[in-house]
C-alpha cells in the first residue's frame, strides 16, 4: 500500500491488531519456529547423502494458519511493506547461511502483481544480515504461476526454467529467497540458473514451507 492508501486504510498489526504498524515485531517472531535445514531437493535433512551437492533449505514456518494469511495478505492484499517486516523477521529467527549475495525468485512473466513479494522479504532479510540484493534471476520458459498448478505439474518445471542475468557471479556464494516452498521445483531451478552462472546456491530461504 502506498501513503495515501494508509491514510485512508491505517495499517494494523495482522497478527495482534494494533493499530499504527505493520506487523508487531514479537508477533511476527512468534510465527517462526526455526527447524534444522533441509535438503532442498528431497526433503531430508542437510547435508543429505543422496544429494551432497543440494542447497540448505531454511524457512519460518508452515504453510498453514496465520503463517499462511500473511502470504496472503502480502501477495494478494497489496501489503509490499509487510513482506519486508516478514523478511527481518526470517533473519532475526534463522541461522545466518554463509553467503554473499542475495536474490529473490522473480515475478512469473504472466502475473499482474505489481511488486515481487520474494523481493520484500529479501530486502528485510539484507536490513538484517547486512547482505546486497541483487535481482538476476529471470524466467525464460513461459509457465504459468505456481498456484495454478498441481504438485505433480510444479515437478515437471524445466530446470532451465530461469537464467542468470543479473551482474557477473563469479563464485560468490549465493542465498536464494521465495515466500513459499511447495515441492522446491522453483528454487532449484533457481539454484540452477545460478550455479549456471558461476556462482553457489548455499542456501534458499522460504517464509514458509508445504513439502
Amino acid at each position: 500500500m502506498d501513503v495515501a492508501s494508509h491514510m485512508a486504510f491505517p495499517v494494523h498489526c495482522p497478527v495482534c491488531g494494533k493499530a499504527g504498524v505493520v506487523a508487531c515485531q514479537a508477533c511476527l517472531d512468534s510465527l517462526i519456529s526455526p527447524k534444522p535445514p533441509k535438503c532442498l531437493l528431497c526433503g531430508k535433512s542437510f547435508p543429505c547423502p543422496s544429494h551432497p551437492a543440494s542447497p540448505a533449505l531454511l524457512f519460518g514456518a508452515l504453510h498453514d494458519g496465520k503463517a499462511r494469511d500473511l502470504v496472503l495478505r502480502l501477495k494478494y492484499d497489496g501489503y509490499k511493506a509487510l513482506g519486508r517486516e516478514m523478511g527481518r523477521a526470517l533473519a532475526r529467527n534463522l541461522r545466518r547461511p554463509e553467503g554473499e549475495l542475495l536474490t529473490p525468485v522473480p515475478l512469473h512473466k504472466r502475473s499482474e502483481r505489481p511488486y515481487n513479494q520474494a523481493r520484500a522479504l529479501a530486502c528485510g532479510i539484507s536490513d538484517v544480515w547486512k547482505i546486497p540484493t541483487e535481482e538476476g534471476l529471470k524466467w525464460v520458459v513461459d509457465v504459468e504461476p505456481q498456484t495454478k498448478l498441481g504438485a505433480s505439474s510444479r515437478r515437471m518445471l524445466p530446470k532451465d526454467a530461469l537464467e542468470w542475468r543479473g551482474l557477473p557471479l563469479n563464485g560468490k556464494t549465493v542465498i536464494i529467497v521465495d515466500d513459499v516452498c511447495t515441492t522446491g521445483s522453483t528454487l532449484s531451478c533457481a539454484a540452477c540458473a545460478v550455479e549456471k552462472a558461476g556462482g553457489f546456491p548455499v542456501a534458499a530461504i522460504a517464509w514458509s514451507v508445504s513439502l
